[in-house]
């Protein structure tokens, strides 16, 4: 992990390829169908996932959480769901 400032605005901001990360499923009652139909068997919680390459992180749990985040807010890129992303810790 760099050794930088934690910023809340930027939550992957420090992280580095082998970090260990957080992502957060939080199912959203106003989200896309296609969202929805897609993430429909995830419960609502907290899963580990690794840091693959700056802003892209793998869940081994539920693989389909895993992808590229957004830099600002740490939120999954491309997708109306609640899923967002922080490092381990926060």
């Amino acid at each position: 992990m760099k050794n930088e400032y934690y910023d809340s605005s930027r939550p992957l901001a420090r992280l580095e390829k082998g970090d260990k990360a957080i992502i957060r499923f939080t199912p959203f009652p106003f989200a896309k169908e296609k969202d929805k139909q897609k993430y429909k068997d995830i419960p609502m919680g907290r899963y580990e996932a690794i840091c693959i390459e700056p802003l892209v992180l793998e869940c081994e749990e539920y693989p389909v959480l895993g992808g590229r985040f957004n830099y600002w807010r740490g939120d999954k890129w491309g997708c109306s769901e609640g899923i967002y992303a922080d490092e381990v810790g926060r």
